[in-house]
């Protein structure tokens, strides 16, 4: 339905700290080269700040990375100015006669949230009976000493060695840290210098560490396609399960 006329609108919706980055600075230079060479897309670069109803039904589709509006919606208590934007944008992009928005707004909150995501995957699972699987993990809303954490591990067999995150998945530098620990004792050390640090990261997930052979697999379903890219992750040969109680904060890996 959207190539019945021509040319196409495309509107490419991101948000100001996207634009600052170095890929998205690249894509906007390849969108304006596709632009002068084709005639039957046209690129339409829509603002987060004054994006209006014209501008949303003058677009056929929207591609919106929109991460750190939904984030301050999501996280950010005190960013009223944020939570009026995410509103903005959700009311504009979901009126009537509004254009296929990819990725879709609603499914973002669950995406941005490493709890509600685990507790999603978790209950597809049971609900269509497939053979998806998810680390044991439980979320703790403020730092917890050894013994609850321990507690609460045990209670939802959550095995050690720990790998922790942000509950927050996305929208911050410190969104995308994490940290290993052999045993319960490393995981309060750890969450007491890192909430101390990064405020942000009050709210965690535990998850029970799984090997992996130092990589992921990524993969992206566009209409019947499956693209598959391989990711380098932490390094398991560095893992310690002994007794010790320092923490590893892998820098390079994939979260």
């Amino acid at each position: 339905a959207l190539l019945q006329a021509f040319p196409m609108r495309l509107g490419i919706l991101l948000s100001a700290k996207k634009k600052k980055k170095p890929f998205f600075r690249e894509l906007a230079r390849e969108l304006e080269l596709w632009n002068r060479e084709n005639d039957y897309i046209e690129i339409v670069d829509l603002d987060v700040d004054t994006l209006d109803l014209e501008d949303v039904r003058s677009c056929d589709a929207i591609i919106q990375k929109v991460t750190e509006v939904l984030v301050a919606e999501r996280w950010s208590l005190d960013d009223r100015a944020g939570k009026q934007t995410a509103e903005r944008i959700r009311g504009l992009l979901s009126q009537p006669g509004a254009p296929l928005v990819l990725d879709e707004l609603a499914s973002m909150h669950t995406v941005i949230d490493r709890w509600a995501l685990h507790e999603s995957l978790s209950a597809l699972a049971d609900r269509v009976g497939a053979p998806l699987a998810t680390p044991p993990t439980i979320a703790l809303q403020a730092p917890a000493g050894a013994d609850e954490i321990q507690r609460r591990a045990s209670s939802s067999s959550v095995p050690a060695p720990f790998l922790i995150k942000s509950r927050q998945a996305c929208g911050t530098d410190t969104a995308h840290e994490m940290c290993i620990c052999a045993n319960a004792s490393a995981c309060e050390d750890c969450l007491r210098s890192w909430t101390r640090c990064n405020p942000s990261a009050m709210e965690t997930v535990i998850q029970a560490f799984v090997p992996h052979a130092n990589g992921v697999i990524k993969a992206y379903a566009i209409g019947r396609r499956v693209y598959v890219s391989r990711r380098n992750s932490a390094d398991t040969s560095c893992i310690d399960t002994g007794q010790g109680t320092s923490p590893l904060f892998p820098r390079d890996a994939v979260v």
